[in-house]
């Protein structure tokens, strides 16, 4: 794309970080160091990615899936959607189209990205994994989001788990787990994560178990990690210990906020 720039001659580097850029996100950049360090006289013209001129923003088209995301309801200041396995949350740059917020502004609901602007996450009220479905919470309420990450708004959250086996463990699962790298490991100086079972049903001709599990925490992995601890590693997590499969056995299902309940049954209809 070309970038024309109206202010006194710099070099393009001054100028970018004039615009707001860091120096961090220059070195990341496409862009050449013999290009950074080029003088841009006044109304000068320059070609830079379109990834570094929209920086901040959200790619405008969701990139085609097996399954798209489909909004649920729009309650108040508060839009629910569900999304399938297999798409990311919200982008880390602008070039990533695989994500629930292009999906929102290909959609056209741009108040929900209006709020925590300079974020990538904007009003997303909480986060899955990439290969966890389910039910998404977003808020166009810039109050209402500051409250949701550092208060009491979720009152209960509940998820889908399919199993490997006939699962006869614990009604409610205890550990402590580290919070960084790519694995989630259990470790006496990790932070305490409890998990409740609610409900557990066995089908014997898949040799597998449906569970509605609550969530405590909220630790990243958290049901993945406690349930393959336990024994029972979900359906298709080969990340860790379950056996390869098409279908990511981890659903979110409902959430119980002070704003009402909201809920994602689609899952059942696939198990």
């Amino acid at each position: 794309m070309s970038f024309c720039w109206l202010g006194d001659d710099l070099p393009l580097k001054e100028i970018l970080l004039q615009l707001g850029h860091s120096r961090q996100s220059l070195k990341k950049s496409e862009v050449a160091k013999k290009t950074l360090e080029r003088v841009i006289s006044h109304k000068g013209e320059v070609s830079l990615p379109a990834s570094l001129l929209n920086r901040g923003d959200i790619y405008p088209k969701y990139s085609p899936h097996h399954e798209r995301p489909v909004i649920l309801k729009e309650e108040g200041d508060i839009l629910a959607l569900s999304k399938p396995s297999g798409v990311h949350c919200h982008p880390l740059h602008y070039g990533e189209n695989d994500n629930l917020l292009s999906f929102l502004r290909e959609s056209q609901y741009f108040s929900f990205l209006n709020v925590n602007k300079d974020k990538m996450d904007r009003g997303l009220l909480y986060r899955l994994d990439y290969e966890t479905s389910g039910l998404i919470l977003l808020t166009k309420d810039e109050s209402l989001l500051k409250e949701v990450r550092s208060g009491s708004f979720f009152r209960k959250k509940v998820y889908h788990a399919l199993v490997e086996g006939e699962y006869r463990g614990p009604k409610e699962l205890h550990h402590q787990l580290t919070t960084t790298g790519k694995v989630i490991k259990e470790s006496d100086k990790g932070r305490d994560a409890h998990l409740k079972v609610l409900k557990s049903e066995y089908q014997l001709e898949s040799n597998m178990s449906l569970l509605e599990v609550q969530l405590n925490e909220g630790l990243r992995h958290q049901i993945r990690v406690q349930l393959a601890l336990s024994g029972y590693p979900i359906v298709g997590d080969v990340l860790y210990g379950g056996q390869a499969s098409n279908l990511f056995g981890l659903h979110c299902f409902r959430y119980e906020t002070e704003k009402g309940t909201f809920e994602d049954d689609s899952f059942l209809k696939k198990v």
